[in-house]
């Protein structure tokens, strides 16, 4: 649904274009050269990757204005940059951060002395420019061109110095610096596509599947997920040495049960009745993690509660450094273990869907569907609340190739720059507006002559007047666009109310014609630059 005034946009055609310099197949390119050209801000620039045009957010200026730098790889089959003239009162300034960064290849970067050659080796990368970041939240890191989510990389870096053998062996990157390409991957990965396959680099194969254990339609990422019908089903892998948990861990999935009467294995990692872990949705619709050492419970920790029939993320992290064990739900932690030190090691199959219990009236056959199902070993992956993941979860700290091209971006200090008019968010009503809000009432006479009313709905609607003076043919055009694509009063769209000083969006239509009055030119052409107006329309709020 289109938003007033942000899509009431501000066409690029109506600036005078000095030049335009096309490039293709830019691939992991960050840098483009605008020669002969220098321009002051990124305002002057309209970028279009494949046709889209690019907001100026996600590009700046450098080099002396010679260059406009991306801060992702537009990695297009062709790219545009056209130079454009913005005079002076379409110019705006907005607040952002700057940003530093710094690219790694097999291209043999120095930094700080470091060589940082990326050849499968190299895991602990330094920041750029000597910079330190004290969050995550502060970096963007990218994979040729694609963009890393946190849980990829380790920060602050793990090690001291660069696993290479030049340079100066002594420096600690610290906050300096961060982890990538780590050896301790991601021990299994499932997401169910279309097997029942390992998805990790360390290659375990396809589960071994006993019962009627199905792919299904009903998942909660792309195409399938496993289902269990809770009598005999499960899968299961091969005991391995990747399979362990005297480290630190983090085993999560997205479950859903369909039976809340008994308890189900989530998975399960088993010696004997005596020696084994699990996680599980017990019959009181709390999760547990169960470890179970030599006949004696070393950690079982309980919380959360569990509703049938809808995907809810499960999982156990484990923090070997600090004893810490954390249950989350749904990215919150439901209960927490300040002692736990596993020694455990199982010797029977990883088992997904159940316990392999002596008894088959304790195995807690599973009876739902598993999606998304992720082993991560000898990494802290998880130690606070978290957002419930948004995407299918996905390797971690995969080895990079030789091929790879590592960018790590430090967004800093908040800085001013100019930029162009972009919408009529740049542009507020100058002569005012006015609201009028009314409740749907219904006056009656009762039998006995008395007036009485009845309240329609207990919601009250508002009509706004809107007015803009003065302004000039590029704006006007702007508005009048977004009126035509609106099909003037017919289709409703949202209005950001911080373009009227208040708070919040709310649904509107306009109501009546779009009134544009020619005010005066400032020269004889027909340029939308040199001749003003003013504009006035009427929205009413819906509830459509």
């Amino acid at each position: 649904m289109a938003t007033y005034p942000t899509d009431a946009t501000i066409t690029t055609t109506a600036f005078d274009t000095i030049d335009t310099v096309t490039f293709s197949s830019t691939g992991s390119s960050t840098n483009f050269n605008l020669h002969p050209h220098t321009v002051d801000h990124v305002g002057e620039v309209v970028a279009t990757a494949d046709g889209v045009e690019q907001a100026t957010s996600t590009y700046s200026i450098s080099n002396s204005g010679a260059t406009v730098t991306f801060v992702t790889a537009p990695d297009a089959s062709s790219l545009s940059l056209k130079v454009i003239t913005v005079p002076t009162r379409y110019r705006t300034t907005r607040s952002g951060q700057t940003v530093k960064y710094v690219e790694y290849s097999n291209t043999a970067s120095v930094v700080q002395a470091n060589t940082y050659a990326i050849n499968g080796v190299t895991q602990n990368f330094a920041l750029p420019f000597q910079e330190i970041a004290s969050s995550t939240d502060q970096l963007l890191v990218t994979v040729s061109g694609v963009e890393q989510a946190s849980s990829a990389y380790i920060h602050p870096a793990i090690n001291t110095s660069p696993a290479v053998t030049t340079g100066n062996a002594a420096l600690n990157l610290g906050n300096a610096g961060i982890s990538i390409g780590s050896s301790n991957d991601t021990a299994l990965l499932l997401n169910f596509e279309s097997n029942f396959t390992d998805e990790s680099v360390k290659a375990h194969g396809a589960a071994t599947v006993t019962g009627d254990v199905v792919l299904s339609s009903t998942k909660k990422f792309g195409n399938a997920s496993a289902a269990f019908d809770g009598t005999t089903d499960f899968i299961s892998f091969a005991d391995s040495t990747e399979f362990k948990y005297e480290s630190s861990f983090c085993i999560e999935c997205f479950a859903r049960f369909e039976d809340a009467s008994q308890a189900n294995t989530i998975f399960s990692h088993r010696t004997d009745d005596n020696n084994f872990v699990k996680l599980s949705r017990l019959a009181n619709n709390k999760i547990q993690w169960r470890v179970r050492e030599s006949g004696s419970d070393v950690a079982d920790i309980q919380g959360g509660s569990i509703s049938a029939d809808t995907f809810t993320h499960v999982a156990v992290a484990h923090n070997k450094e600090t004893g810490n064990t954390a249950l989350f739900v749904n990215g919150s932690v439901v209960q927490f273990d300040a002692t736990s030190t596993y020694t455990i090691n199982p010797t029977g199959a990883f088992e997904i869907g159940r316990i392999n219990t002596t008894s088959a009236a304790t195995r807690e056959n599973l009876k739902g569907f598993i999606d998304s199902f992720r082993f991560v070993n000898d990494s802290v992956v998880r130690t606070s609340n978290f957002e419930t993941p948004a995407l299918a979860l996905t390797r971690i700290h995969t080895p990079l190739q030789s091929d790879d091209v590592l960018v790590i971006r430090r967004f800093s200090s908040t800085v001013e720059t100019f930029d162009r008019f972009t919408s009529m968010a740049d542009r507020k009503p100058d002569r005012g507006f006015s609201t009028n809000r009314e409740f749907d009432v219904i006056n009656f006479e009762s039998q006995g002559g008395y007036e009485k009313r009845r309240l329609r709905s207990r919601r009250s609607k508002r009509d706004f007047d809107i007015t803009y003076t003065n302004i000039s043919g590029v704006e006007k055009h702007a508005i009048e666009q977004f009126y035509i694509a609106r099909n003037g009063s017919f289709e409703t769209f949202t209005f950001d109310l911080t373009h009227i000083n208040e708070n919040g969006t709310i649904q509107t239509r306009f109501d009546g014609p779009l009134q544009v009055s020619h005010v005066f030119s400032d020269s004889s052409n027909a340029s939308l630059q040199t001749n003003y107006y003013t504009v006035n329309f009427k929205l009413k709020e819906v509830y459509d």
